[in-house]
Order: structure tokens, then sequence, then C-alpha cells
């Protein structure tokens, strides 16, 4: 996996939360700018809003994908690194899931690729 590709996966894992928030805020906002009929919003504003709604709902829903799949051990080290806030620094979640540096590494590799795959990004 080319590093870029790398760093964007593990930016996408570390907003998850946030990005699921975000998802819901913008269906609310898109739902009230239908109701209210408020001629201010522009057509270029409401097909921003919808874009940014399918990104975060196909992210959201590669992620979720990825952890219906995910077996005991990745999905314990994806709860540790990427859920819980505020982060856990690596060297204390190689020591809390008692695993050596080099597995830890490899499996967040791991992770990274199988979310690639899904988001069609390899």
């Amino acid at each position: 996996m080319k590093h870029n590709t790398k760093k964007f996966v593990l930016q996408e894992l570390a907003d998850y939360r946030e990005s699921c928030a975000e998802n819901v805020r913008i269906h609310e906002r898109i739902n009230n700018l239908k109701c209210s009929g408020n001629a201010d919003v522009t057509n270029r504003e409401l097909k921003m809003l919808f874009l940014r709604q399918a990104y975060l709902e196909r992210v959201i829903a590669a992620i979720d994908n990825l952890r219906e799949n995910l077996n005991e051990d990745l999905l314990q080290l994806f709860k540790a690194k990427f859920l819980t806030r505020p982060s856990m620094q690596d060297k204390k979640i190689i020591a809390q899931l008692n695993v050596s540096r080099a597995k830890f590494y490899k499996d967040i590799d791991l992770i990274c690729k199988m979310l690639a795959d899904r988001l069609g990004l390899s």
C-alpha cells in the first residue's frame, strides 16, 4: 500500500467518531433546509451538503463493515486504537493487548489494507 493511501486511511479511521456525528448534523441540516423553504440557500450549497453526506456514509459503512468482519484480536486493537477517546499511545496499547511491537504494526497495516480495499483505494 502506498504511504499516502495508508496515511489517508489512518486519518479516516481516527476521524470515525467525528464523521458519524458530522453525518447526523448534515442530515438534520438538510431536513431543516427542506422544511424551511429558505430561499437564501443555493442549490450549490445543498449539492455540497449532499455530496459530503454521501461521502461520509460511504466511509462509515466501509468502517462498520470492516468492524463486523475483524477477528477478536484485530477488533480489540481497532477499539483501543481508534475508538477510545482520548486516544492511547501505541506503547500503552501494545502493553494492554500484550502483543509485540512488530505484531501491533503488522495488524495496523492489515486493518488499513482491509479498509482501503473496501473503499476501493488499493
